[in-house]
């Protein structure tokens, strides 16, 4: 069975949130920032959610 690639283009809160979660279910997902990408380079990307907290960190 292949695999699914995603892409989350313009990353922001509901795109982020989403993305996040299909990333955290296992699947390859690529962002693609309008802004804040240095900060999600240096700090990755944080989840807080009543489904549970997590973080993804850059990888290159």
């Amino acid at each position: 069975m292949n695999k699914k690639v995603f892409a989350v283009i313009g990353t922001g809160a509901i795109g982020g949130y989403y993305g996040a979660r299909l990333h955290h279910g296992g699947n390859d997902v690529h962002f693609l920032f309008n802004s804040d990408y240095q900060h999600v380079i240096a700090n990755g990307l944080n989840v807080n959610s009543h489904y549970g907290d997590y973080s993804i960190s850059h990888q290159t």
